[in-house]
C-alpha cells in the first residue's frame, strides 16, 4: 500500500462540504480542516486552500500541480459531481459504506476518514470523463 506526502478527504452534501487535509511534516502528520459552501466560487476556493496547505505545510516541501491533486470523496449522487468537475485532478470516489469509521458519524469524522484513505492510498484512482 503506498503512503503519500499528503492526503485530502472531501465529505460533500447539498449545501456544504467538509474538507480535511493531512501533510507529512518532519516525520509527523499535520491535520487541517475547513468547511465550504457548494457554489462554484467556494468549491474552487476550497481546492486552492487545499493546494496552499499542502505546499506551505509539507516538510520536505511539496509542489502540487493542480491537475495532479489527489483526493478521496464519497460517492454521494449528484452532490459530488461539481467537486469532481471543478477540482479535476486524481480523485478516488468510494462508496460511503466503505468510508464508515465505527458507529459514531459526523462530517468531520467522515472527511478525516476519507483523508486518511487519501494519505495511505488503499483505493485506486477513479476516472472522471
Amino acid at each position: 500500500m503506498p503512503a503519500y506526502s499528503s492526503g485530502c478527504g472531501v465529505d460533500i452534501h447539498r449545501s456544504f462540504g467538509q474538507l480535511t487535509v493531512m501533510v507529512r511534516n518532519q516525520g509527523g502528520v499535520l491535520e487541517f480542516r475547513t468547511a465550504f459552501n457548494t457554489d462554484t466560487e467556494s468549491i474552487v476556493a476550497a481546492k486552492e486552500w487545499t493546494i496552499d496547505i499542502i505546499e506551505n505545510h509539507s516538510d520536505p516541501k511539496v509542489t502540487v500541480d493542480s491537475d495532479e491533486l489527489r483526493y478521496t470523496i464519497e460517492s454521494t449522487g449528484d452532490y459530488m459531481t461539481p467537486v469532481l468537475l471543478l477540482w479535476g485532478g486524481k480523485p478516488t470516489v468510494i462508496n460511503p459504506n466503505i468510508a464508515k469509521a465505527g458507529s459514531r458519524k459526523s462530517d468531520i469524522i467522515d472527511s478525516r476518514t476519507l483523508c486518511l484513505s487519501s494519505l495511505m492510498g488503499p483505493w485506486p484512482q477513479s476516472y472522471v470523463i
